[in-house]
């Protein structure tokens, strides 16, 4: 079966090595995450529209814990390894009706997802309200509290990418 869970994902990567971003979106390889900050906002899926810099106020106590670790935040967006490493966390989580390609916030799915890629990166994850605030933004009202795969590689590039803004925003007020 983990056989069979490794040909999955392999083949999901090579079908969309990186789902939450196309290449267009991507930043470059600047040192220090500047790209990052280059990005205000970003659509995801063609029609999800995230403001970072707005969200970042909201996210200063997870930027207090993480802002020794600004320079992992960076690199995990820049080089798309938070993709790679949230599609294994999505079907680790993916617990729910047999799998069903679903995570639900009901279930507590989602919040244990974001947790479980913030952990693989030696993040502390955001509080489950700030994880919220950004999550109905994918959610939208008509998704019933669920994300697919796609729906949540993007979810969590947007709170790495919201955390980056807040941990910038704190330095600077330094």
């Amino acid at each position: 079966q983990q056989q069979q869970q490794q040909q999955q994902q392999q083949q999901q990567q090579q079908q969309h090595p990186s789902p939450a971003l196309s290449s267009a979106q991507k930043p470059g390889g600047t040192k220090g995450g500047d790209a990052i900050l280059k990005t205000a906002s970003m659509t995801y899926l063609g029609e999800v529209q995230v403001s970072f810099a707005s969200l970042a106020p909201f996210f200063a106590p997870s930027a207090a814990a993480n802002a020794a670790r600004r320079g992992v935040v960076a690199q995990v967006v820049d080089d798309g390894s938070v993709a790679r490493h949230a599609v294994f966390c999505f079907q680790a989580a993916d617990r729910g009706g047999g799998g069903g390609g679903l995570l639900r916030w009901s279930e507590g799915e989602i919040q244990d997802f974001v947790a479980s890629v913030f952990d693989c990166f030696g993040l502390s994850p955001p509080s489950e309200e700030q994880l919220d605030q950004v999550f109905r933004i994918f959610d939208d009202g008509g998704g019933g509290g669920v994300l697919d795969v796609r729906e949540s590689v993007c979810l969590v590039d947007a709170l790495l990418r919201t955390l980056y803004f807040a941990i910038a925003a704190q330095e600077d007020e330094e």
